[in-house]
């Protein structure tokens, strides 16, 4: 009885261990040394079913780490990505989605400072977006919406802020201001005295005018009146 107990528990040990195990080599770790910098990343070893056609995958292949659209010629690159200085200095870390850069991705100066902090979904710049200068000060900030500048992106450098709506520069228009009832009041009081000024000047002219004519009239009757005698 306890013999067939304990073969029935090994069989349910080995029948979890089975499953599990798949799950733990579904990644496989790779270290690239080259040039100046090292790189620790994993590779799925799960085939991927379908890929986005306007996405950037990035890819394991031959001891090198390749980026193409639509499609990938080796084993994608999948969960943690660390790429270092030979100082052991970080130069780039984050976090792949098959292929795909998700989640916060971090860049750094040789000298150990944050260089810029940006936010992906599955391979889209989506989020908040920060740049620093090599002396920790930041120096630019904004959001992403799928690979677009959106909302205020502030430059602390230059005091400037910029608003962008799906990408492009957002202008926007300013309504003409309306005069205050004051003003308006005032200026309406301006026209009529302005007018009433006019009406007054061609009364003037007009009586100008008439007075000349009867001067002529008067010249011009006794000029004929002396004529006669």
């Amino acid at each position: 009885m306890l013999k067939s107990l304990s073969l029935i528990s090994f069989s349910i040990i080995l029948l979890v261990f089975s499953n599990v195990a798949p799950s733990k080599n579904e990644v496989q770790k790779k270290i690239l040394r080259n040039g100046d910098y090292d790189i620790e990343c994993y590779v799925s070893l799960k085939e991927v079913p379908s890929f986005d056609e306007d996405k950037l995958y990035h890819w394991y292949k031959s001891g090198e780490i390749h980026t193409s659209r639509y499609g990938a010629g080796g084993y994608v690159l999948h969960k943690t990505y660390s790429k270092f200085y030979k100082s052991n200095h970080l130069v780039e870390q984050g976090e792949f989605f098959y292929g795909l850069k998700n989640g916060i991705w971090k860049t750094w100066f040789r000298n150990g400072q944050l260089k810029e902090t940006m936010e992906w979904y599955k391979g889209e710049k989506s989020g908040d977006y920060v740049a620093y200068d090599s002396l920790g000060n930041t120096i630019e900030k904004g959001r992403f919406r799928k690979n677009q500048k959106t909302g205020s992106w502030i430059n602390l450098q230059t005091k400037d802020t910029i608003v962008y709506k799906k990408g492009d520069v957002f202008v926007k228009e300013e309504k003409p201001k309306k005069d205050s009832f004051f003003k308006r009041f005032f200026k309406k009081k301006d026209d009529e005295a302005k007018d009433i000024a006019k009406e007054k000047k061609k009364k003037k002219k007009k009586k100008r005018v008439s007075k000349k004519k009867k001067e002529k009239n008067i010249r011009e009757k006794s000029q004929s009146t002396s004529k006669k005698n």
